[in-house]
């Protein structure tokens, strides 16, 4: 008699209830182990796709770089360094058409790209101000244009950069660290450079990417327009286009970005890398699956508790408030 007022109290439903719940999370761990072990298995495919066909791309455009003499009088001596003043373009237009495709490595799949990038701008060094330098004197028959690149592996294509409509010829530089890339150069002789007028660019590039792409307004003056056969962006940064269109399988966005950045700068340190710049001022897309399975089955399994715990409840209740034996 007393076991059958214990197993209609209440309390001893409750207590039940709770047993089962903790025994059913046993399994639901076992789910969430094994999907740790795919998520990780997907992050391991995608780094070695990444790896090969090319990873992140950060556009920057190009640098004009003029070594300036730095003189110091100290003690009655005068000594001489040699500083590099790091010009941004006046203004600048990238324009970007993605062909993206899917990489698949055994059930994982990785979007990748090819990117064709146009830069157009122009350099303006009449009102450069270099600090403590008298720029009415200084010389600028050793000035050379910097083009910060990721890995050089993942240039398809020669790069063609014209100064004032010339083509020039670019010499790659490879930095000391793997992960800082390469930073391609043009030297501009006397002829090529004055102080007065502003000088026209213009650069062509293929690169090999993944994942997203990303960009640094490096002018304050930086238009950006991308064309891609992608039907799921996600815009991210510290800039969101001015403009968009997404479709089933396209899209296209443009940025218009005027903005009072602050100069380079001169320094000691001559050459600029890509991965060393400003990153946490980029912005960019990123390329989404439309439906990312194993984002989903996360979020299912954190709810789990709450699944479970929601049916038995569903039962207590309707036993409690209707007097009747579900169960």
């Amino acid at each position: 008699m007393n076991l059958e007022k214990l197993k209609s109290s209440n309390s001893f439903r409750v207590l039940y209830i709770g047993l089962l719940i903790l025994l059913l999370l046993v399994p639901m761990g076992m789910v969430k182990s094994v999907i740790f072990e795919r998520s990780h298995l997907y992050r391991q495919a995608n780094d070695e796709i990444t790896s090969t066909w090319g990873k992140e791309q950060l556009l920057i455009g190009p640098v004009l770089t003029l070594p300036v003499l730095n003189s110091n009088h100290e003690n009655g001596v005068w000594s001489y360094d040699t500083l590099y003043h790091h010009v941004r373009p006046s203004s600048m237009t990238i324009n970007v058409i993605l062909n993206t495709e899917i990489r698949n490595r055994s059930i994982y799949k990785v979007p990748v790209y090819t990117a064709t990038v146009h830069i157009l701008g122009e350099f303006n060094i009449a009102n450069e101000v270099i600090e403590n330098v008298d720029t009415s004197e200084f010389d600028i028959d050793e000035a050379y244009v910097q083009i910060p690149l990721g890995n050089p592996r993942t240039i398809k294509e020669s790069v063609i950069f014209t100064w004032n409509n010339e083509e020039m010829n670019l010499s790659p530089r490879l930095h000391n660290q793997v992960n800082d890339g390469v930073t391609l150069t043009a030297n501009l002789p006397t002829d090529k450079i004055d102080k007065e007028t502003a000088h026209q660019f213009e650069m062509e590039m293929k690169l090999a990417g993944s994942n997203e792409i990303n960009f640094l307004s490096f002018s304050p003056k930086t238009t950006i327009k991308i064309n891609a056969n992608w039907g799921s962006p996600s815009f991210f940064g510290v800039y969101l286009p001015s403009d968009y269109v997404i479709n089933d399988n396209t899209f296209n966005a443009s940025w218009n970005i005027n903005d009072l950045l602050s100069p380079l700068g001169h320094e000691k340190n001559e050459w600029i890398s890509a991965n060393k710049i400003g990153q946490e001022e980029s912005f960019g897309i990123r390329l989404l699956h439309p439906v990312d399975t194993y984002k989903m089955v996360t979020r299912a399994a954190k709810y789990s508790i709450l699944f479970i715990s929601l049916t038995f409840l569903v039962y207590f209740f309707t036993e409690v408030m209707a007097g009747l034996s579900l169960h």
